[in-house]
């Protein structure tokens, strides 16, 4: 059991395993440290030398990743991740998010993190199965080429829930969102890039961290684009209507 913290230039980790008797607290001023895997580094050693460390799965391989590494989408949800051998790990970066995957006993590739629902199993050539979690398991497909963003998406578009208002331009072949509302003050603007014919996906950078959503695109019967359904990890289809 545990749970870790994090602030700009802090990470802590606490970590207890009840049936050792065991507990372990990491606290680092330093960002680029990792509590979490240092908690339990430690927590292992210490089983190791109590002779209580249980075998585990294998470890995942660059072998095992290789097949499936690129990027995933399933459109109806709509998610879209990246899946990358990187810095020796299974690495998936999803929402801006990167996290490492580890073998479970049943075969599945999981976060190693609890904080992170996501579990991965080959479902077919260019299929995966993957577990957001609360039982949902859905099929994604791996992405070829990306389409264009449509010229017709510039435009202003708020959302009545939200309070905020995207305002969305071409500047030669960039596609810039100027972002405002009560929970915004300052900073760059965030880009699109398109994914397929009815989604963008939205890039919002910010000091420590680079955040994505997804949007879907709401058209009229004339095919105009009348509002943005907007979705992220933690939020679905939050709809931002056309103002002009």
């Amino acid at each position: 059991m545990g749970h870790g913290g994090l602030w700009p230039g802090f990470r802590t980790e606490f970590l207890r395993i009840p049936e050792a008797d065991l507990t372990v607290v990491v606290i680092a001023n330093l960002s680029t440290i990792d509590p979490w895997r240092q908690a339990r580094t430690i927590a292992r050693m210490i089983l190791a030398d109590l002779g209580r460390l249980k075998s585990g799965p294998a470890a995942v391989a660059e072998a095992d990743v290789a097949p499936l590494a690129g990027t995933w989408f399933n459109a109806e949800e709509p998610s879209l991740f990246d899946l990358a051998w990187r810095s020796g790990e299974a690495t998936v970066t999803q929402n801006g998010m990167p996290f490492v995957l580890a073998r479970r006993a049943d075969g599945w590739l999981a976060a190693e993190r609890g904080s992170f629902e996501f579990a991965i199993k080959q479902a077919g050539a260019d299929k995966l199965a993957v577990d957001l979690g609360a039982g949902r398991v859905l099929e994604f497909g791996k992405l070829g080429a990306r389409n264009p963003v449509p010229n017709e998406l510039a435009g202003r578009y708020v959302s009545a829930d939200c309070g905020a208002a995207w305002t969305i331009a071409r500047d030669g072949e960039t596609w810039t969102m100027a972002v405002s509302g009560p929970l915004i003050a300052g900073g760059p603007l965030w880009t699109a890039r398109g994914l397929d014919a009815d989604t963008i996906e939205i890039v919002s950078p910010a000091s420590w961290t680079t955040a994505t959503q997804l949007a879907h695109l709401v058209r009229d019967n004339a095919g105009r684009i009348t509002a943005l359904e907007v979705s992220t990890g933690r939020i679905k289809k939050m709809r931002f209507e056309r103002t002009e």
